[in-house]
C-alpha cells in the first residue's frame, strides 16, 4: 500500500479557513449562549497547539478524512491499524508544518490588512451569486451581529498570512537560472569510460599470451568474433480471420480473402500511398525493432520465409509479394539489415587474450609433460598384450530337438520362483505364455554355444593349434594387440574386467567361453610385455596430471614457507567441547491446538483471511520499444487512442483485440486475461481496472509493456473467508507456535534440573534419547548432524566448564549443552591451515605483481605511451556503463574509494571523449582509464523539465527550513491517540 503524504498545500486554500465547507449554516450560524462555551463542541475540540495556534478537530478531520479514504480507494481494502498510525502521523505532520509558517510570519511582523481579510473571505463558493461574487451578500454576513464573522476571523488572518508567507518564501528560497540549469545538468549529464581497473584479481599467475599472440588468435579466429547478421522491418499484418472448427471450404474461403487483401495493401503501398493510411484498417503500421536473421521475432515468431525475403530485399522498398507467418499474411518493408561483421580487435581483445592465454597455458604445460615423458619413462610404462580370440556368432548355433509342453513348464516355474510370483497369478503366467517357446530355444542356442566353445577352448589348453581349432569349430581367428589404458579404435571381444584380469596373467593363459554382444568366444593370451612404453599422445591427460600434481607440491611447499615467515597470522580458533541433548519439535499437525484458540485468531487476524478483489478484464496492448527509433512511443501512444475511439464508439472489444493487440497470449481471447487480483499486474494496469465499473473502458494506460486500453467486464468483490475453510491453516500456525513452545518447555525443565550441583547430566539425558559429545567445535563450524548453532560464543562459550546452556534454538527444535572444556586458541600448524595459506600467498603476489605493473603503466603513459596499447597485454581496455555526474561508475561500485573520488568525476565530466585521465588509486587497486562519451540532454530536455526541477529544489530548501522552525518551536500534543502515534 503506498502511504504517501497528502499532497504539499503551498497555496491560500490551506485547512485554517476550515469553516466554509459547512456552507449557509456555517458561516451565519448564531453565536451559541455565554453558559455553553465553544470548547464544548466538538468541532472545536483542540488536538494539538503549535506557538499557539491551535489544530481544532475540525481541521483534523477536513484533511484525514478525504486522504484516508484515497489511500484506502488505491489500495482496494480496509487499511490496518500500522497503516492508519502512519497516515495520522503524515497528515499531523502537514497541520504541524502550517502553523510553523503561520507563527514565523508572525515573528516577521507579516500583517493581515482588513482588504486581505475581506479578499480571502470573498472567494468562497457562499459569496456568489449566478457564480459571481455579491458584495452584498458579503456586507451583510460581515456586520450581521448574526453571523459567525467574528468567530472565523482568526482562522480567515491565519490563511492571509499563510499566503504571504508562502510569497515569501518563494523570493527568498527562489532558484536562479545559472544553478537551476547547473543542478539539471549534474543530474542528467552521463559518461562512460574505457577503463583496465589494475587490482589483484586482473592478474593471473599463470602464463600469459603476449600481445602479439592475442592478435595472432583474433586474426587466425575470425568466425569467434563476428557479429549476428541483423535487421529491422516494418510490415502490415492481415489476419486470416477463419472460425475455428468451420470447413476445409471456408478456410480457404478465408485465406484467400487475406491474401487478396494484402496484395491491395502491396499495390497501394509501393503506388506511393500513405502508409499509416493504408495500415490503419489493419491495425497500423508495426515495426520489428532489430532481430537476429533466422531467430524468432517479437510478435510473430521465427519465419525463414522472412528471412529470405530480408537477405533478397533492398532497403526503403516494400516486397512485391506478402510473407506468411501463422495466421497472418505480412506486407513486408525492409527498414535495415546489417550483414554480420567481425567485432573491432579493441572490442575484442579480453575474448581473443582469454583463448590465447589457455593455449599459452596448454601449450606449456604440454611442453613440461613431454620433459617428463622422456626423463621418467618408467612412469609410463604399462603392460602390453598379444592374444588370440577364436569366436563365433550365437545365431549360428542351433538345436534340433522339440520344445516339449514340459520344458516349457520348467522354464515357466523357474522364473516363477526367481520372481516370487504365486502358483495363484495365472493372469502373470498367461502374459508370458507367448513368449516362453522362444525363451526355451534361446536357452538351448545359449547352452549348445557355451558347449562347443568350452570343448574348442579345451583343445587350445592342450596346445592343439589355433588355427585347427578354429577351423573345426567354424569360428573366426583374431589376433590382438593391445597396451593398457590404449582407447580402442573399434569394439573388441576384449574389454572390461576381462582385459584387466588378462594383463595380470602369463603367456599361454585361455580364457572363456565368454558372451558379449551376438558372439560367443575363447581368448588366448600369445605374449605379454609389462614394460611397453606407449606413444605420448596415448599418455597425455596422464602426463599433464604429472606437471598439475607437481606444480600443486611446488605451491604447497612454497606457501609453507610463507606460512613459515607469517606464523603470527596462523591462528586456530576458539573451539569447546560439549555434550548436549536434543529436543525434537513434534509435526504441527499432531499438536493440540484448542479450539477455542483456532477461533480467537480468526477473529483478531481478519486480513490473512481476506480474499482480494478480483477483476475480468480485458486489454489490447500497442507495445512499443526504445530501440524501435525515434518517435516509436508517441506513434504507439496514438495507435492506443484510434482502438480506444473505435472502442468507444461502440465496437466489438474481442474483435479489436485480435486485430490490434500486440499481447497474442490474451489476443487470441479477444484480449480476455481472466480474473485478476491488484498485485498480479504492474501497478499502472492494476490502478486503472480496479478503478471502473463492470462494462468501463479506461483511459489509455502506459505501463512498462506499451499501452494499455483497458475493458472491466466483471468485479468479485474482497471477502474474508468462513472459518471453516480456515481452520487447517490456523491449525498449522498455531501448531507450529506450540510445538515450538512445548519442546522448548521440556529443554527448559531439562536444562534447569541438570543445572543443579548434585545432576549427573548423562543420566538425566536418557530420559531424552541420550546425550552425545561434538567434538571440538568453534564459531560458525558445524556440530555434526546439527549444523552451526547462533551465538554460540555467547551460548556456550560463556559457560564455565561443567555448565549447563539454556535451550538453543535449531532446526526442528532445541538444544541443551554442558561445557566440557573450552579449547583456547594456539599456533596452528601447517596442515590445518594449509588451504589459507596459499590463498594468502597467491593474494600476495598478485598484490605486488599488480603493484608492480601499475609503476611500469604510469612510467609509460607519462613518456607518451598509448594506454590502449599499453594494456592489451592485460586483456585490454573495458567499456563501462554509462554513469551520472555523482557517480559511481557501475563496474567500480565495489571501491569504496573510487566510488566516492569527487576529482575522479569533475575530471572525468570536464573532459571530451578521448582524453586519457590521470591514474586514480583506490582502496583495491589503481585506475587507468580515457573518457569514452560525455553526454547532455538537449536545450530542450532542459525547458521540458525546468519548473519541475525548479520545484522540487524549492520543496527541499523549505523542508529544511521547516525542520529548523520546528526545532525552535513549541509544541504541544494534547489528543491521546496522536500522543501514542
Amino acid at each position: 500500500m503506498n502511504l504517501t503524504k497528502p499532497a504539499c498545500l503551498l497555496a491560500a486554500t490551506l485547512l485554517f479557513l476550515a469553516t466554509p465547507s459547512h456552507g449557509h449554516a456555517a458561516l451565519a450560524a448564531t453565536p451559541q449562549p455565554a453558559d455553553v462555551p465553544p470548547a464544548a463542541r466538538p468541532e472545536n475540540e483542540v488536538l494539538a497547539v503549535v506557538d499557539g495556534i491551535p489544530i481544532t478537530r475540525l481541521q483534523w478531520d477536513k484533511l484525514a478524512a478525504p486522504y484516508f479514504q484515497e489511500v484506502e480507494a488505491r489500495a482496494g481494502r480496509p487499511t490496518t491499524e500500522d497503516e492508519r498510525r502512519l497516515l495520522r502521523k503524515n497528515v499531523l505532520e502537514e497541520l504541524i508544518r502550517e502553523r510553523l509558517w503561520v507563527a514565523d510570519s508572525k515573528r516577521r511582523g507579516f500583517v493581515a490588512t482588513e482588504a486581505d481579510l475581506d479578499a480571502r473571505l470573498g472567494r468562497n463558493d457562499y459569496f456568489k451569486t449566478n457564480g459571481k461574487f455579491d458584495p452584498v451578500k458579503f456586507k451583510q454576513f460581515k456586520f450581521s451581529p448574526e453571523s459567525n464573522y467574528h468567530e472565523i476571523l482568526d482562522q480567515v488572518r491565519n490563511a492571509v498570512l499563510l499566503d504571504k508567507y508562502v510569497a515569501w518564501m518563494r523570493t527568498r528560497y527562489a532558484v536562479p537560472e545559472t544553478l537551476l540549469r547547473k543542478e539539471f545538468q549534474s543530474r542528467t549529464a552521463q559518461a562512460s569510460l574505457r577503463y583496465l581497473w589494475l587490482i589483484p584479481d586482473a592478474i593471473s599467475l599463470e602464463p600469459q599470451a603476449t600481445a602479439g599472440q592475442i592478435r595472432a588468435y583474433y586474426e587466425g579466429h575470425p568466425d569467434d568474433f563476428r557479429s549476428p547478421e541483423e535487421a529491422r522491418v516494418a510490415y502490415v499484418r492481415v489476419p486470416v480471420e477463419s472460425v475455428p472448427g468451420a470447413s476445409d471450404s471456408l478456410h480457404a474461403a478465408a485465406q484467400a480473402k487475406a491474401a487478396y487483401n494484402v496484395k491491395a495493401v502491396i499495390a497501394a503501398l509501393r503506388a506511393g500511398q500513405s502508409a499509416e493510411k493504408v495500415s490503419q484498417p489493419f491495425g497500423g503500421l508495426k515495426d520489428t525493432g532489430f532481430f537476429h536473421v533466422g531467430d524468432p521475432i517479437r510478435g510473430l515468431g521465427r519465419s525463414d520465409a522472412l528471412a529470405a525475403a530480408v537477405r533478397s530485399a533492398r532497403q526503403k522498398q516494400w516486397l512485391p509479394e506478402p510473407v506468411r507467418i501463422g495466421p497472418y499474411f505480412l506486407a513486408v518493408r525492409l527498414e535495415e539489415h546489417r550483414e554480420p561483421a567481425t567485432r573491432a580487435f579493441r572490442d575484442a581483445v579480453g575474448i581473443a587474450k582469454h583463448h590465447a592465454d589457455a593455449l599459452v597455458r596448454d601449450a606449456e604445460i604440454d611442453s613440461l609433460a613431454r620433459q617428463d615423458y622422456a626423463a621418467r619413462p618408467e612412469r609410463y610404462r604399462v603392460a602390453q598384450l598379444h592374444a588370440e580370440i577364436l569366436a563365433r556368432a550365437t545365431d549360428s548355433f542351433s538345436d534340433p530337438r522339440p520344445i516339449s509342453e514340459r520344458d516349457v513348464q520348467r522354464t515357466l516355474e523357474r522364473i516363477r520362483k526367481k520372481s516370487g510370483v504365486p502358483d495363484t497369478a495365472r493372469v502373470w503366467a498367461d502374459s508370458l505364455a507367448k513368449t516362453l517357446p522362444d525363451l526355451v530355444r534361446k536357452e538351448r542356442q545359449l547352452d549348445l554355444a557355451f558347449r562347443t566353445m568350452a570343448e574348442a577352448l579345451e583343445r587350445v589348453r592342450r596346445g592343439e593349434r589355433p588355427e585347427e581349432v578354429a577351423r573345426r569349430y567354424g569360428a573366426t581367428r583374431e589376433q590382438v594387440s593391445i597396451y593398457q589404458g590404449q582407447p580402442p579404435a573399434e569394439p573388441s571381444l576384449l574389454e572390461g574386467a576381462l582385459l584387466d584380469s588378462l594383463y595380470k596373467t602369463s603367456p599361454g593363459t585361455v580364457a572363456g567361453p565368454r558372451v558379449l554382444r551376438d558372439s560367443v568366444f575363447v581368448a588366448r593370451v600369445t605374449e605379454l610385455d609389462d614394460r611397453f612404453m606407449p606413444p605420448y599422445a596415448a599418455v597425455r591427460p596422464a602426463a599433464h596430471a604429472e606437471v598439475e600434481e607437481r606444480r600443486r607440491q611446488e605451491a604447497e611447499r612454497a606457501a609453507q614457507a610463507f606460512f613459515e615467515g607469517h606464523r603470527d597470522r596462523y591462528h586456530t580458533p576458539q573451539r569447546w567441547l560439549f555434550d548436549y541433548v536434543v529436543f525434537h519439535k513434534m509435526k504441527p499437525d499432531s499438536a493440540p491446538v484448542p479450539e477455542d484458540s483456532i477461533r480467537v485468531y480468526y477473529e483478531r487476524h481478519p486480513l490473512e483471511f481476506t480474499v482480494p478483489a478480483r477483476a475480468r478484464v480485458r486489454h489490447i496492448l500497442i507495445a512499443f520499444r526504445p530501440g524501435d527509433g525515434p518517435g516509436a512511443r508517441t506513434a504507439a501512444r496514438q495507435r492506443a487512442l484510434q482502438v480506444l475511439k473505435r472502442a468507444k464508439a461502440g465496437g466489438d472489444f474481442a474483435a479489436l483485440a485480435k486485430e490490434y493487440s500486440d499481447d497474442r497470449g490474451s489476443a487470441a481471447q479477444g484480449g480476455d486475461l481472466g480474473e485478476i487480483a491488484r498485485g498480479q499486474v504492474v501497478k499502472e494496469f492494476g490502478d486503472a481496472a480496479f478503478a471502473l465499473k463492470p462494462g468501463e473502458l479506461s483511459p489509455v494506460v502506459e505501463s512498462q509493456f506499451g499501452f494499455h486500453v483497458i475493458r472491466l467486464d466483471a468485479m468479485t468483490p474482497q471477502r474474508v473467508r468462513p472459518l471453516e475453510d480456515c481452520r487447517p491453516e490456523i491449525r498449522g500456525v498455531l501448531g507450529e507456535s506450540l510445538a515450538d513452545s512445548l519442546a522448548e518447555s521440556e529443554a527448559i525443565r531439562f536444562a534447569e534440573t541438570a543445572s543443579r550441583p548434585d545432576a549427573r547430566f548423562q543420566e538425566l539425558a536418557k530420559a531424552h534419547g541420550g546425550s552425545q559429545s561434538s567434538g571440538p567445535v568453534g564459531l560458525r563450524e558445524p556440530v555434526p548432524g546439527i549444523g552451526a548453532l547462533p551465538d554460540m560464543e555467547k551460548s556456550i562459550g560463556s559457560l564455565p566448564p561443567g555448565g549447563v546452556s539454556r535451550p538453543i534454538p535449531i532446526e526442528g527444535g532445541f538444544l541443551v549443552a554442558r561445557l566440557a572444556r573450552a579449547l583456547a586458541p594456539r599456533p596452528a600448524t601447517f596442515g590445518e591451515v594449509k588451504d589459507q595459506a596459499v590463498s594468502d600467498m597467491e593474494a600476495e603476489r598478485k598484490r605486488a605483481a599488480a603493484d608492480s605493473v601499475a609503476l611500469v603503466l604510469e612510467r609509460e603513459l607519462k613518456a607518451g605511451k598509448d594506454l590502449e596499447t599499453l594494456a592489451l597485454p592485460l586483456g585490454g581496455l573495458r567499456r563501462s556503463r554509462n554513469f551520472p555526474r555523482q557517480g559511481p561508475v557501475p563496474d567500480l561500485a565495489r571501491d569504496s574509494l573510487l566510488a566516492r573520488d569527487s576529482t575522479l568525476y569533475d575530471e572525468i565530466f570536464r573532459s571530451r571523449p578521448g582524453t586519457p585521465l590521470k591514474p586514480h588509486a583506490g582502496a583495491m587497486g589503481t585506475l587507468f582509464a580515457v573518457v569514452d562519451s560525455v553526454t547532455v540532454l538537449s536545450p530542450g530536455q532542459y525547458a521540458e523539465h525546468r519548473e519541475e526541477l525548479r520545484e522540487e529544489i524549492f520543496e527541499q530548501r523549505t523542508a529544511a527550513w521547516t525542520d529548523r522552525l520546528r526545532s525552535r518551536a513549541k509544541i504541544e500534543i494534547r489528543s491521546k491517540e496522536l500522543k501514542t502515534d
